[in-house]
């Protein structure tokens, strides 16, 4: 009986740390998403001032070699 007793609580204690590294883990890859999509938005807007419309946007400025 104390066996059982022991191994599931060692159960419980494994289930417990799996959801708490799985809800960090998920914490730290919307914290990730969040800084891309910001970066992303700060480029686009550096690329948006910067253009000065008299030439191609800079995706047809690249050379091919």
């Amino acid at each position: 009986a104390e066996n059982r007793q022991r191994l599931s609580a060692d159960e419980r204690r494994r289930e417990y740390y799996e959801e708490q590294r799985n809800e960090f883990e998920n914490y730290v890859e919307e914290e990730q998403d969040e800084q891309e999509e910001r970066s992303r938005e700060q480029i686009d807007q550096w690329r948006q001032w910067h253009y000065d419309g008299l030439s191609p946007s800079y995706l047809y400025q690249r050379q091919n070699i």
